[in-house]
Parts: C-alpha cells; sequence; structure tokens
C-alpha cells in the first residue's frame, strides 16, 4: 500500500472549491456540505490510498493510524522543518479529542492546509501565525516515509509477518531500538519493557495507546492491520489452521455437522466473516485459525 501525498492534498482543495463548511456534528468527511479538521484529513489521506480505519477518526485517534500507514513521527513539541506532506496535530495524545485539537497538512513549509472553525471551512493559512492565534498548543508533527521503513533502524515492515486472533485489531513490531516500555491501564509505567524487533497482539487501540496485555505508545511499533476486524473488509486476508479438528460446516453456528476436514497448518483465503466464524467458502471456527497480517 502506497499513501499518495500529492493526491491528499488535491483532495483538501477539492473541499476548499466544493465551499464545505465546518462542523463537528454532520458527516465530518465533506459529505453533505461539512467536515471538520480530522475528517477532512483522514478522508483526503483515505483519497491518496491509506487504509480504511473502519470510523471517521479524531485527532487522538489519527496517530496510531498515521503510523500504521507508514508516517513516522518527526516531533513532539519541538521546532522542524516542515516540509510538504507533514500532518501536523495540536494537543497532547489522549486529551485532544473533539474540541480539545485540531490538525491539518503542510502544503510548503511555511503554510498548511486544514478545515477550521475560525474560517467556518477549508482554508490556507500560514502555520506559525495560526498556531500563535490558537494559544501555542502541544503538538506533534508525521511524515510519510512509505509503508516499507519504519522506525530509527529502518525495520522493514513488508517483510515482517505475523499471525493474530481472527478478532485482533492487528500486530505491533517494536521499532525501538531501547524497547518498549509497558504501562499498565492508568498510564504509568512498569518494569518490563518489550524487546525491540518482537511482535506482539494488538487487541485494542486505547485512546492511540496500543493495548498488547499493557499499553505501549504507538511510536515505539509499526503497526500491521488486520483490515477485517477494523474495517470488515476481508479481501486478501488469510487464514491459517492452528488445531488438528478444524472443519469447515454449513451455517456458522455451534453444533453443526462438519463438512470439509482442514489440515492443521493449511491456509484459505477468507470470504468474510461473523461473530466466531470464519466464511472460506464454508463455516469455520474463529478459535480454531489465526488470521496472517
Amino acid at each position: 500500500m502506497t499513501v499518495s501525498i500529492e493526491a491528499a492534498i488535491q483532495y483538501m482543495y477539492k473541499l476548499q472549491a466544493q465551499h464545505v463548511t465546518y462542523s463537528m456534528y454532520g458527516s465530518r468527511t465533506g459529505a453533505g456540505g461539512t467536515a471538520d479538521c480530522s475528517g477532512a484529513v483522514y478522508t483526503a489521506l483515505r483519497a491518496g490510498g491509506a487504509s480504511n480505519a473502519g470510523w471517521v477518526l479524531n485527532t487522538d485517534s489519527l496517530h496510531t493510524w498515521l503510523i500504521a500507514n507508514g508516517f513516522r513521527r518527526v516531533t513532539e513539541n519541538r521546532e522542524w522543518t516542515a516540509q510538504r506532506g507533514d500532518v501536523f496535530i495540536w494537543g497532547r495524545m489522549n486529551y485532544s479529542g473533539g474540541a480539545g485539537g485540531h490538525t491539518g497538512i503542510f502544503i510548503g513549509h511555511d503554510n498548511i492546509i486544514h478545515c477550521n472553525y475560525g474560517n467556518n471551512g477549508v482554508t490556507v493559512n500560514n502555520y506559525d501565525a495560526y498556531w500563535v492565534a490558537d494559544g501555542g498548543p502541544y503538538f506533534y508533527a508525521y511524515r510519510y516515509a512509505g509503508t516499507a521503513t519504519q522506525g530509527d533502524d529502518d525495520m522493514d515492515l513488508s517483510k515482517l509477518t505475523g499471525t493474530v486472533p481472527v478478532t485482533a485489531y492487528g500486530v505491533a513490531w517494536i521499532t525501538n531500538p531501547n524497547g518498549a516500555i509497558l504501562y499498565d491501564n492508568n498510564r504509568k509505567a512498569t518494569s518490563r519493557k518489550l524487546a525491540y524487533g518482537t511482535g506482539w497482539v494488538v487487541n485494542s487501540l486505547e485512546k492511540g495507546w496500543l493495548q498488547v496485555g499493557g499499553l505501549i505508545r504507538p511510536d515505539d511499533a509499526v503497526l500491521k492491520l488486520n483490515k477485517g476486524a477494523v474495517s470488515d473488509d476481508w479481501t486478501g486476508q488469510v487464514i491459517q489452521v492452528t488445531v488438528g479438528d478444524a472443519y469447515t460446516q454449513a451455517k456458522p453456528t455451534g453444533g453443526q455437522a462438519g463438512i470439509k476436514y482442514l489440515p492443521k497448518g493449511s491456509r484459505w483465503k477468507v470470504i468474510g466473516a461473523t461473530k466466531g466464524f470464519v466464511n472460506i467458502g464454508g463455516w469455520v471456527d474463529a478459535k480454531k485459525v489465526r488470521i496472517e497480517v
């Protein structure tokens, strides 16, 4: 998957040309004539080829999604040399949802295009001037590096593969050379670190953090999504059979007679899924397989 930054920027200009107005309560994407800041950025990047998150993201959830789509964080609340295509997010992570944050895309070193309340629509503004006028909020910036290259040690995401439960959000590969600190559910650091290069099943997102049986920061890892679980789009997904007694059955319910035996270790393309079962041309108990990511 490749994300076209130019296509994303052109989509923002398209929203501007359509005279989209600002609203946090409509579609948030430009549909129906209204959008908000994160909805516009999410939709623009989707137009450029980014993955479907399954819902319209806010400024908090954009962080992890950007990383999953080949972006890397280039700054956190420190000056940096901005480039065309950089995505900025204002507001501290986990506290920037709703009206607490803002986001947009740089079209050059100085200027941004963004959907904003102040101008009631999509406008081009000087970043520094707008940031000062907004009270100098805490900020982050992300830059597209492609899905193949992430992290300080150029870990090649395309070569990393793993399997996760069918319902899992995906798998996180630790890219911080110093390891990823594991936090408890109150965001307090524990004494445990996850080693560089290891992969961990991501069960869910917790306000932008990755839940792996504990919480890790999204910038310590790259995330490969289980797109079926995230968006219900199973195109191209493959399962591996993990037990020796797996069979297909006619209906996705318990107690059905087995039809076709699925050898342990065999791989099958997924057509779809429902609660507890995967469809491969017949239904199979999801607990007896894992999805490849």
